[in-house]
């Protein structure tokens, strides 16, 4: 079912053709309409864009806040009054989820163990993530529990990002939870995690459309101490997995570093293969 998006604040010189080049960063459009003046002949700075579908359409909506010719753009669900309000950033729009309503003050171990006992007393927030964006875009309906559940991911992304060093005290099975949400609220779509007791040394799945088409992203977490760090083996182990998969490429994600033959080795496959620590 195809999405209406609305894009305004668009530079005066843009054609449908430049705006459609420009959102294919994000997703590749079905049809781009930038509206014109009949007296001037020049871009009223705003337009349609329809897309495949409500994924694309959150891909789409990646694109607003950014850039087009030293304008910032603004990109939303087409609505028969559209909001003129600077829309949020992708980092205002996610931890507004933590300060939407009032809350206690919790410590990091209580909130870690609230979202714990969530993520254990029901499997299928293991697709979770798969549906975030569409519930954030108000696309789909959203239940109670999830809804306490993103909260509370969106409170721990705060307190780390004052703490950063209690990112090592995390469970590993959260931490794979928190890159899940942070690939989603980044632009990734269809983030899955995988079985713990038989992931295939893949965690995470995650695609994002590009002008090329879309790419498919396998992810590997580990909640390391950091005096533990990631050695060659370990990353040779996730290349390999990646080599015998369909996917476009590969990120190893640590709290912990590499050791310097991991190093070396993640540079001579910086094509295929990345590593992000710390």
């Amino acid at each position: 079912m195809s999405v209406d998006l609305f894009i305004g604040a668009l530079p005066f010189g843009a054609s449908s053709q430049a705006v459609s080049r420009f959102l294919w960063d994000w997703v590749v459009p079905e049809s781009v309409h930038v509206v014109m003046d009949r007296d001037t002949g020049r871009t009223k700075g705003f337009g349609y864009v329809v897309v495949d579908g409500p994924e694309d359409a959150v891909a789409a909506c990646r694109a607003s806040a950014t850039e087009m010719d030293g304008r910032i753009v603004v990109i939303s669900v087409a609505r028969p009054r559209v909001s003129r309000v600077r829309p949020m950033s992708r980092v205002e729009e996610y931890l507004k989820l933590a300060t939407a309503t009032p809350h206690e003050v919790i410590s990091f171990s209580s909130l870690q163990q609230e979202l714990l006992e969530a993520l254990r007393a029901d499997s299928s927030t293991r697709d979770f993530w798969v549906m975030n964006s569409l519930i954030r875009l108000g696309l789909t309906e959203e239940q109670g529990s999830h809804e306490s559940m993103r909260r509370k991911m969106a409170r721990l992304v705060e307190v780390l990002a004052e703490n950063p060093a209690l990112m090592a005290e995390l469970d590993p099975q959260l931490f794979e939870h928190l890159i899940a949400a942070l690939l989603t609220a980044s632009g990734y779509r269809n983030v899955r995690l995988t079985a713990p007791s038989a992931d295939g040394g893949v965690d995470i799945f995650a695609t994002k459309n590009a002008g090329l088409g879309r790419a498919l992203y396998i992810i590997q977490c580990k909640r390391y101490a950091s005096a533990r760090k990631i050695s060659r083996p370990d990353v040779q182990m996730t290349f390999g997995v990646f080599s015998a998969s369909p996917a476009t490429s590969a990120a190893l994600v640590t709290t912990s570093s590499f050791t310097k033959p991991a190093q070396e080795f993640i540079e001579g496959q910086k094509h295929k293969i990345a590593g992000l620590e710390g």
